[in-house]
């Protein structure tokens, strides 16, 4: 029995005259006295010997280099892994092995090198492997390298001996702490039966702290004793919990602040001085306070002076709050270009101040032109209105349209407040002004919907939003769902009667590493009721590729429904893979199917215009560059196809 006690927790020389160089005797009809055939023969002789000489230095240096090559040939050439095996794993599998090493044979697009420190490296995560599992007398070591010289590949063998599995035997809670044993129990690892881990049962201690800092106890400290029976191998566990006083907020401290008011920096905290402190309230506010804009940096910390001390005390403690903020840029130019087949190029400009008067209010002036709308903003926000969460915002607007459904000037004003939640879930309330001048509707739409020239709209509108996406940008999971509500001649004379609904749902789905699935649908309804029961104004309906519902591909704007635009619209982008071919390139198909009825009564499901085809994905400095080819599937234009190019992805 073995009792373990656990506290909380990097060529020169010279030869003979060559036969060939060597001169016959001759008669020399000028000297023939035997000093000149002396001298003669010897210069003969250095000449001959200098040229040996320089012949052999060259082969000297053609041998070297031969050498030299040879060798960098070598090095140029790296080992490389030709299989990986095991011996002995009776209790986890080869594949499940591999799968955490870095040596790994090699393949036709992927050659790993062989490397004696990498493989050390594998080796010891193998064994870390086998005890967080309960294995404690693991051995993991390297068996024979087979080298194979001719292609340079090495054959690894890894001899495993796992020796006896120990297990948990018994968990138990001790001390004070605000959760029942039973309630701690459910959230941490350690269970009967279950695998004995230190590595895991340190991990559950983190767990207990951090759900007593969640209830407003920092000062909480959790301790542990194992006992190990190394016969019977199996352990007994116990924690030790003393969960220490309850804190609560005391003086809020700001630094940082340089033209914000302090009054408005404590604003976004979802806390005031005196109530509970837990790490739920400050990550609440440090996201809310980001959320506005005003900041680049927010931290938010409670230091403890005597930890020690204040642990004994048996009533509440009180923790100064310091607030540490780095204001951001309050003056901001922001420009957009992007391009869509069917409405052109997409250009936008915005720019404003976010401190108007010191109190985080921001003015701005946005402008956007396509070939369809017009338009420029001017809005006026502010955070916390009333010292209440939700964001205030006044807007007026002029814009210029000429869609598919109509041409003409449109003006007005919305009022709306807005926030953010928990789980990401956002919403909205609004009521908007709009006035209408030199409105022109297409002819197809004049029974549908009649405008007279002073029917304006007055509305009163809410919404909400859900998004889990992993990236806003280039999603490769979660989801997203938006809707909308609007009724418009509630109050009011001379205005348009009519009620509207919308949403949208989206996601998105991992198949593999280098595979993605998505799926999408939208819907949207709108009617008239009253006096303007069978009256839609022309800039309400819907139509397929407006800037409210998304397109078919292969289809132009208005170009699924009995006519350019309707009551009632139904978008599938039933599903689209995108395959990661490089880092800046993906492949994607997609199928889709949609459809615009003048009337709900008109609806039916083989009214469903269907396309598919294939996309390419494209990252660029200036975000994602969509281009999609969709083919007819089905209608009058069956076996036609049409092609767009966007920013952004589809969906």
């Amino acid at each position: 029995m073995t009792d373990i006690r656990v506290v909380n927790p990097t060529c020169g020389g010279t030869g003979p005259i060559p036969r060939r160089l060597r001169r016959p005797q001759s008669k020399n009809v000028f000297d023939t006295s035997p000093l000149a055939s002396e001298l003669f023969i010897a210069e003969q002789t250095r000449t001959g010997r200098r040229r040996s000489s320089a012949l052999l230095t060259w082969m000297m240096i053609l041998v070297v280099s031969c050498a030299v090559g040879a060798e960098k040939r070598g090095r140029m050439r790296p080992w490389l892994v030709k299989a990986v095996n095991f011996t002995g794993n009776a209790s986890i599998s080869s594949s499940d092995l591999l799968g955490g090493m870095d040596t790994k044979p090699s393949r036709l697009f992927r050659k790993k090198k062989f490397s004696l420190s990498l493989l050390n490296v594998d080796i010891d995560a193998i064994a870390y492997l086998y005890r967080d599992r309960g294995f404690l007398g693991i051995q993991v070591k390297a068996g024979e390298l087979i080298r194979d010289p001719s292609s340079r590949r090495v054959t690894v063998n890894i001899v495993i001996i796992e020796g006896p599995q120990t297990l948990i035997d018994s968990v138990a809670i001790k001390g004070r702490t605000v959760f029942g044993e039973a309630e701690i129990k459910r959230f941490i690892q350690a269970k009967p039966l279950a695998p004995y881990s230190m590595v895991r049962l340190s991990y559950d201690q983190q767990l207990i702290r951090d759900g007593m800092t969640a209830r407003g106890y920092p000062l909480c400290s959790v301790g542990r004793t194992d006992r190990v029976d190394s016969i019977a191998h199996k352990a007994s566990v116990a924690f030790l919990v003393d969960q220490g006083p309850l804190a609560v907020a005391g003086p809020l401290e700001v630094n940082g602040a340089k033209r914000l008011r302090q009054v408005i920096v404590k604003r976004g905290l979802t806390f005031r001085q005196g109530d509970t402190l837990t790490t739920r309230k400050i990550r609440l506010s440090v996201r809310q306070m980001l959320e506005t804009g005003m900041f680049k940096y927010v931290q938010i910390t409670a230091p403890v002076a005597d930890s020690s001390r204040q642990q004994r005390m048996a009533g509440p403690i009180s923790l100064p709050v310091l607030i540490h903020i780095e204001e951001a840029d309050f003056y901001r130019v922001q420009g957009g270009i992007g391009y869509g087949t069917y409405e052109g190029v997409r250009l936008s400009l915005q720019t404003s101040y976010g401190n108007v008067l010191g109190l985080g209010r921001t003015i701005g002036l946005y402008g956007k032109y396509t070939r369809l709308i017009q338009s420029l903003h001017l809005h006026y926000t502010v955070p916390w209105i009333f010292l209440l969460p939700p964001t205030a915002e006044a807007e007026v607007y002029g814009e210029h349209h000429n869609e598919v459904t109509f041409a003409g000037n449109l003006k007005g004003m919305t009022l709306s407040l807005f926030g953010k939640t928990t789980w990401n879930f956002g919403y909205r309330t609004f009521t908007s002004f709009e006035w209408v001048k030199g409105v022109v509707v297409q002819p197809q739409l004049s029974k549908l919907s009649r405008m007279m020239h002073g029917n304006n709209t007055q509305s009163f509108g809410a919404g909400f939003t859900v998004d889990l996406r992993d990236n806003i940008f280039d999603p490769a999971k979660g989801l997203l769902v938006t809707s909308d509500a609007e009724m418009a001649g509630l109050i009011g004379t001379g205005t348009n009667h009519f009620y509207k609904f919308m949403i949208d749902l989206r996601g998105y789905f991992p198949v593999a590493h280098f595979l993605n699935a998505a799926s999408a649908a939208a819907a949207g309804y709108v009617n008239g009721y009253g006096i303007d029961r069978a009256v839609v104004p022309p800039q309400e309906l819907f139509y397929a590729g407006s800037e409210r519902i998304r397109p078919v591909r292969g289809y132009a704007p208005g170009g699924v429904g009995d006519a350019v635009g309707g009551r009632l619209a139904l978008v599938f982008n039933v599903l689209e893979l995108r395959f990661a071919v490089l880092k800046w390139l993906k492949i994607a198909g997609f199928a889709d199917a949609g459809y615009v009825w003048t009337s709900e009564s008109l609806f039916a499901v083989h009214d469903l215009r269907w396309s598919a085809g294939p996309g390419i994905r494209l990252r660029s400095p200036i975000g994602m560059l969509s281009m999609d080819l969709g083919f007819r599937l089905n209608g009058p234009t069956k076996g036609k196809t049409g092609f767009s190019v966007s920013i952004g992805e589809p969906f």
